[in-house]
């Protein structure tokens, strides 16, 4: 499973202010012993949560576009039909990747032909020849 930079951001935040609240308990979770932490390292610890949440925010609204290099699904490179047997090829099977992908819509792709076996993603099946077409770049918008 991939995670972009702002669900990373995001979740780091959503740790650091959790553990900043029940900070104050102290907490044992089988054999780890987390210690009770003073109050001003758990102003910090919310602190530097809030700050990691609001930059996933505005990573994630400042960048409103972006390339993907020979995009793949479980390791296999993404067909450029969304369909087996050439159906919806092109912009929607991009765009289609690009929901996946937190993204609105493809607005430019680029093709790289016969590259062997690529995974159609409407089923994530393999395309069933040895000389399918794939997507070089995807280039995805908010």
């Amino acid at each position: 499973m991939n995670f972009t930079t702002e669900q990373l951001l995001l979740v780091a935040g959503i740790v650091l202010i959790i553990y900043a609240l029940v900070g104050a308990l102290g907490i044992s979770i089988r054999q780890v012993k987390l210690p009770a932490l003073p109050p001003l390292t758990r102003v910090a610890l919310c602190f530097f949560g809030v700050v990691l949440i609001f930059l996933g925010i505005a990573n994630q609204i400042l960048h409103t576009e972006r390339t993907f290099e020979s995009p793949t699904i479980d390791s296999k490179r993404l067909d450029i039909c969304l369909f087996r047997g050439g159906n919806a090829c092109g912009y929607e099977a991009a765009t289609i990747w690009c929901r996946t992908q937190g993204y609105k819509l493809a607005s430019i792709w680029t093709v790289d032909s016969a590259v062997g076996h690529t995974e159609v993603l409407s089923n994530r099946s393999d395309c069933g020849s040895d000389d399918c077409s794939a997507f070089r770049t995807i280039t995805c918008m908010r």
